[in-house]
């Protein structure tokens, strides 16, 4: 029973620090060592888990270029610029839409991507990037720009996906 007290009291020490770094895995190593200890000595399998791995954080990601409901004439190369973060590791790829089809990626910083529009069709086009971190989490930002046919035309587009109404 002493053995057992001990073995207890070990225990929690460990499992009191798991919320702490754990770097190279040592908290979940040490735990499963004393876990087997426990079982060896008890004769009884007992399990007591803690998670020493921290949740996941969503990485940030944002457009910074364009800017929502800006007016580009068909033909122009449209740079599609993003700013993304990731709190507890890296990111991994972010990923460049253009109405929810994918036109690009890029891996490392600067995160652009250079959109020719020469064979586009006027009207309103959804830009969307997505980061994805090192974990595999995901986040995304969205914007809608107005491609137009150049030559001065005025006019009224309503986007019919979410009524937003761009004017030129």
């Amino acid at each position: 029973m002493k053995k057992l007290m001990l073995l207890i009291s070990a225990i929690s020490a460990l499992l009191s620090s798991c919320g702490k770094e754990d770097v190279d895995n040592k908290c979940k190593s040490k735990t499963l060592t004393i876990w087997m200890a426990m079982l060896t000595l008890t004769g009884v399998m007992q399990v007591l888990t803690s998670s020493c791995a921290k949740e996941n954080q969503l990485p940030g990601c944002q457009i910074t270029s364009p800017v929502e409901g800006t007016e580009f004439v068909i033909g122009e190369t449209i740079t599609i610029s993003a700013a993304a973060e990731d709190s507890d590791g890296e990111i991994a790829e972010i990923r460049f839409y253009i109405n929810d089809t994918v036109i690009g990626s890029a891996t490392s910083v600067p995160y652009n991507y250079n959109w020719n529009t020469s064979e586009e069709e006027e009207g309103i086009k959804k830009i969307k990037v997505t980061a994805k971190d090192d974990q595999g989490a995901t986040a995304e930002d969205e914007i809608s720009i107005l491609l137009t046919p150049g030559g001065g035309e005025t006019g009224t587009f309503t986007d019919s996906r979410d009524g937003k109404t761009l004017i030129r």
